[in-house]
């Protein structure tokens, strides 16, 4: 059986995160990248500007693309809201699966846990766990009731 389109770019995408990470790692670690590492490197930061740089405002996917992209750089308030637009948009194209909705939020989460708004996290974090609970998902209900109790045991009194 033929992969889909949208299975051909997850793949992709994973492979580009998997090689992302291991050039962090290289680097993180003393190592300097090579001429080849550095074109690449190079080529995906480019990637990720034209993202950032585009206007698709039809693809709830896109946009979440872009507020991943933010996310990344540390820009969690764009990102928060670039991801609060996605899940807007998703409302009523309904394009996202249960499990990007509920990754969206989880992102949504830990950008409200960088900027120390603990109670916003909370929300999304338990409105992800709602998602993970209907397709199944224990592991990432283990991280959510986890991370629950930190948030918990951090604004306790």
């Amino acid at each position: 059986m033929p992969k889909s389109h949208s299975d051909s770019v997850k793949e992709s995408r994973a492979r580009r995160e998997l090689w992302v990470c291991h050039l962090l790692e290289a680097v993180l670690a003393g190592h300097p990248m090579n001429e080849e590492e550095q074109e690449k490197f190079n080529k995906i930061r480019a990637m990720d500007e034209a993202i950032l740089n585009a206007n698709d405002e039809e693809s709830p996917a896109f946009i979440k693309r872009k507020a991943d992209i933010l996310f990344n750089q540390q820009k969690y308030k764009e990102a928060v809201q670039t991801y609060l637009e996605t899940t807007k948009m998703n409302e009523t194209k309904k394009v996202l699966s249960n499990a990007d909705q509920a990754d969206l939020l989880m992102k949504i989460a830990y950008s409200y846990i960088n900027m120390q708004d603990f109670n916003n996290a909370k929300t999304y974090l338990q409105d992800a766990k709602k998602l993970y609970t209907k397709i199944k998902s224990d592991y990432d209900i283990k991280v959510i009731d986890s991370t629950l109790d930190k948030l918990d045991s951090l604004t306790a009194g």
